[in-house]
């Protein structure tokens, strides 16, 4: 058998020979035997772990736009809202609004027919007489009251005149508290807000969601 002319040393392959001598030379690889990252058409995707760290950050950053340009979760922090006036005896809420946007008209605003007032009194340590005459008046069933358009409004109609006039003192301190109340809703609402530009709970999110990136950082 004759040999080919540039074949190798005894059992040396043609393209062994060659590459040997300084020709550059290249060889075929079967398909089947083509990894995937190989294939033209194969991308890879990374963990948020797995990224480098400045790409990290560049994700980071990109969710925190997110979590602002989304508003956060709106539904949980009326929901905190809502369980922190049910705390203190403030139910049935009607017209609950707020926007914590840091902005000068930033607000929280709601009425309410349905308020256990000896229950919101003890919870704000209102004294213990005017917590006792709210009482008296409710076990005689002439307490009618309630909180709208920030200010407290009650029925005359079944009270004496000493008792309109000392409920009206009253009004205006549980006036003053429902004040307070939105205050202290609203800076929660910030906090909230805070916490969700904080880097450890960008992190979490990510990672909780288990988000997939390309290697520059863009989301896939």
């Amino acid at each position: 058998m004759v040999k080919q002319k540039g074949s190798g040393w005894h059992n040396e392959s043609r393209r062994h020979s060659l590459a040997r001598r300084g020709i550059k030379t290249a060889q075929k690889i079967p398909v089947m035997y083509i990894k995937k990252s190989e294939d033209p058409n194969y991308i890879r995707v990374f963990s948020f772990s797995d990224l480098p760290k400045d790409v990290q950050e560049k994700v980071i950053e990109k969710q925190r736009q997110t979590e602002m340009e989304n508003y956060g979760n709106v539904e949980m922090v009326t929901e905190d809202m809502t369980e922190y006036l049910e705390d203190m005896g403030v139910f049935d809420k009607e017209n609950l609004f707020w926007d914590a946007s840091q902005s000068q008209g930033d607000y929280v605003s709601f009425d309410t027919k349905d308020v256990d007032w000896e229950m919101f009194m003890k919870f704000h340590k209102f004294n213990k007489e005017d917590i006792a005459f709210i009482k008296k008046l409710d076990s005689k069933d002439k307490l009618s009251m309630g909180y709208k358009d920030g200010e407290i409004w009650f029925d005359e109609d079944d009270l004496t005149d000493k008792e309109t006039g000392k409920l009206r003192n009253i009004a205006i301190s549980l006036e003053n508290k429902f004040r307070d109340v939105k205050r202290t809703l609203l800076k929660n609402a910030y906090s909230y807000y805070d916490s969700i530009q904080e880097e450890d709970y960008l992190k979490e999110t990510i990672e909780a969601n288990d988000y997939k990136f390309l290697a520059d950082g863009r989301m896939v």
